[in-house]
């Protein structure tokens, strides 16, 4: 019997640049999670190369998954900036590098992008389903090495908290997933572990013997049956508010690494009426912290300012009509935003014509 393909899992709906690095090759991960469980799916270069994926789309299988629960982009510098705009079973995925050296530093078996995938409780044990990325123009010589997902095993991680940021000495941090239980073992080449509890069969806490900076951290779980499953961790925000714009609702900034006390974006184009600007702010760090976002009109004059209060790990993406209460800033206004603790930002251009949400790097 055929595999049933996850059709196009990242079916791009754009190439990368004939600029950027003609011979591409990508390497897509192989993983085995049970019912239930959480897959994260990993795309790789076999050569660190510039890359260029302006609007890569991603369909996961209905009767495969039954939800998106994260996407990250990867880059040692936090030379990249992104968007995944979640639409049923679709994900599109849209990012921006400043510099462009997104892919210059990573190698095999270090991903460039994560997708981490909920598998339905009732997936058929066994089943066997191939894994791909694209298709992409002949043009530009991008080779696919296809992975292939089996509904199996007992293992899964979903998620690592504190996923990002510094964290101190003595930090607890939690591995969350599946098929946990005394005897299991965990592998984390970039953290000093002092000590390993397994609480449940959904948790493990890692306590730090040093300080550390979780972003991209590998974290291994294997038991004794000789299997095992590998995340790479990263902050998955937890929204504070939920924009009403369904557009920027279904949205997921994926914010660069770089940690900021204060931003400021150009000054606002002209858009037409099926636009919208917006903004998005995380906290890293591991206390409430307090950020104030300012509007300054054309001729530099202070219009509004509001305070957001984000919890440690605490996002918000909302339109800047919604951030500044009711106030629509006018073309040649500018953003910026203050705050005496880190904080990462990304901003947001909606079209509600086309569905899709671009990111906006601040200066």
């Amino acid at each position: 019997m055929r595999p049933k393909a996850i059709t196009a899992l990242l079916a791009a709906t754009a190439v990368l640049g004939a600029n950027s690095y003609p011979g591409l090759w990508v390497d897509v991960s192989s993983e085995t999670i049970p019912p239930g469980g959480t897959v994260q799916v990993k795309y790789t270069l076999t050569e660190s190369a510039p890359i260029s994926v302006p609007g890569p789309k991603a369909v996961f299988d209905p009767d495969l998954f039954d939800g998106l629960e994260g996407v990250n982009l990867f880059n040692g510098t936090g030379d990249v900036y992104g968007v995944a705009l979640v639409q049923g079973s679709t994900v599109l995925v849209n990012y921006i590098s400043p510099n462009g050296s997104f892919g210059t530093d990573i190698q095999d078996p270090y991903p460039w992008m994560t997708i981490a995938m909920h598998v339905r409780q009732d997936a058929p044990v066994g089943a066997n389903y191939t894994l791909s990325l694209g298709p992409y123009d002949p043009e530009y010589q991008v080779t696919v090495d296809p992975g292939t997902f089996v509904v199996g095993g007992t293992l899964s991680i979903s998620n690592v908290i504190p996923g990002g940021g510094w964290v101190p000495a003595s930090k607890v941090v939690t591995v969350q997933g599946t098929g946990f239980y005394t005897g299991v073992r965990v592998s984390a080449p970039g953290l000093c572990i002092a000590s390993m509890e397994v609480v449940s069969s959904t948790e493990i806490q890692l306590t730090l013997g040093s300080p550390a900076v979780m972003d991209g951290q590998e974290i291994t779980v294997s038991s004794g049956q000789a299997s095992s499953v590998t995340y790479y961790s990263y902050l998955r925000g937890t929204p504070v508010a939920v924009s009403s714009l369904p557009l920027f609702a279904a949205a997921v900034p994926i914010f660069s690494t770089r940690g900021r006390t204060f931003a400021q974006f150009a000054a606002l184009q002209p858009i037409p009426e099926n636009q919208v600007y917006g903004l998005a702010v995380e906290n890293p760090g591991a206390n409430t912290t307090r950020v104030s976002v300012s509007l300054y009109a054309p001729n530099a004059a202070f219009v509004t300012e509001t305070t957001l209060y984000l919890p440690s790990g605490g996002e918000i993406a909302q339109t800047l009509t919604e951030l500044f209460g009711g106030v629509t800033p006018q073309a040649g206004s500018t953003i910026e935003i203050r705050s005496s603790h880190e904080f990462r930002t990304v901003g947001l251009l909606g079209d509600t014509n086309a569905g899709t949400v671009l990111p906006l790097v601040p200066l």
